[in-house]
C-alpha cells in the first residue's frame, strides 16, 4: 500500500514536528488532530470553548479540502475535552458543518 504524507500550506505549527497534518494511504486519508494553535503553537481563544471548536472545524475542513475530499466524506472523530460538561457546545458547533448523516464520534 502506497503511504503519502500530506504537507499542507498554513499548517506552520506542523513544521519541526514528526507529524503531517494528513497521511493518505491506499483510499484512506488519516486527519492529525487538530487544535485551536497559532503557528507557534499558542493556544488561541483561551477559555472559549465555541471559539476553539469552530477553528478546530475549520481547520479539519480545510486539511479535507486540501487533500481533495470533504467533511461529508468523514466517517469517524475522536475529540479530548479538558472539561466534559463543554461537550454539549463542541456538539453544537459541529451541527453546523456536518448534515444529519452525521459520523462516528468517541
Amino acid at each position: 500500500m502506497n503511504k503519502t504524507s500530506l504537507q499542507i500550506e498554513g499548517f506552520d505549527w506542523y513544521e519541526g514536528i514528526p507529524a503531517a497534518p494528513a497521511v493518505r494511504a491506499g483510499d484512506l486519508l488519516f486527519v492529525s488532530g487538530q487544535l485551536s494553535v497559532d503557528a507557534q503553537r499558542r493556544v488561541l481563544d483561551p477559555g472559549d470553548v465555541r471559539a476553539q471548536a469552530t477553528r478546530v472545524f475549520d481547520s479539519l475542513q480545510a486539511v479535507l479540502e486540501a487533500a481533495g475530499g470533504s467533511l461529508d466524506d468523514v466517517v469517524d472523530l475522536i475529540s479530548f475535552h479538558t472539561d466534559v460538561r463543554a461537550v454539549g457546545t463542541v456538539f453544537d458547533v459541529a451541527r453546523g458543518y456536518f448534515d444529519s448523516d452525521y459520523p462516528a464520534w468517541t
